[in-house]
């Protein structure tokens, strides 16, 4: 049912409080008893009813904002599956967003083609004060399952995003995602034991439909997007 609904009852029970309390209407202590009972449930049954609406919000929030990223990444990442949750093909989203760049129009704009050059090479094998790609797995659903830390030093806050890819036949870098690294998403929550993870790490769940089948090794960058710069992350995951 709907929170209004909700909200309905408890105001319908003031009112009667109120038309009771005005006319002097004296209650058994059966008719308090059972008034208060009833309102409690209600109560009760508004208050779940508004904290599932209420998760249900964070998650369309959270949807959206990997939506923009996914849309303002499509140069480096034009099959990102993220560009999914705008429920028409990616492909779709891919072209109107390149027509809307032609014309100044798209907000905010794609990442810089310096930005995505950089991302599309493969880091440097050495520790990195961007951070580490530290692990990598497929869960049960065949989602692919990271864990890491992106960090700007200078700024001394976590990077505004990570890009992983795979290192392809060609020996550069094919990106296939980027998200937010934070623990904060509600899929994360779900997937991870974040007591054991580092306070200022990321966990991220990835749809892995644009991962190629058999091996491959998982590199990472750090990125700064008000400067538009990318930083080499540590980790080099073989994947089977």
């Amino acid at each position: 049912m709907s929170v209004f609904f909700y909200i309905g009852l408890a105001g319908l029970a003031v009112s009667l409080c109120d038309y009771w309390m005005a006319d002097s209407y004296a209650l058994s202590s059966r008719e308090i008893f059972a008034t208060g009972l009833v309102i409690g449930i209600f109560a009760g049954v508004w208050l779940s009813g508004f904290s599932n609406h209420l998760i249900r919000a964070k998650l369309v929030r959270e949807e959206r904002k990997a939506l923009a990223l996914a849309v303002r990444w499509i140069p480096a990442i034009p099959d990102n599956p993220d560009l999914a949750l705008s429920k028409v093909p990616p492909k779709v989203i891919a072209e109107k967003a390149s027509a809307l760049s032609k014309h100044d129009a798209l907000r905010p704009c794609f990442v810089s083609p310096s930005l995505v050059s950089t991302v599309r090479q493969i880091p440097p094998h050495a520790d990195s004060p961007a951070g580490r790609l530290t692990t990598a797995r497929f869960g049960d659903d065949h989602r692919l399952l990271l864990t890491g830390m992106a960090w700007l030093p200078y700024r001394n806050a976590r990077a505004d995003c990570v890009v992983v890819g795979y290192v392809n036949s060609e020996d550069r870098l094919t990106p296939f995602t980027v998200f937010k690294p934070t623990y904060d998403q509600e899929n994360v929550k779900r997937r991870f034991d974040l007591k054991h993870l580092p306070p200022n790490g990321f966990a991220a769940s990835i749809d892995s439909e644009n991962i190629p089948m058999g091996d491959f090794i998982l590199r990472a960058w750090a990125v700064d997007l008000r400067a538009e710069r990318a930083f080499p992350m540590a980790g080099v995951i073989a994947m089977q």
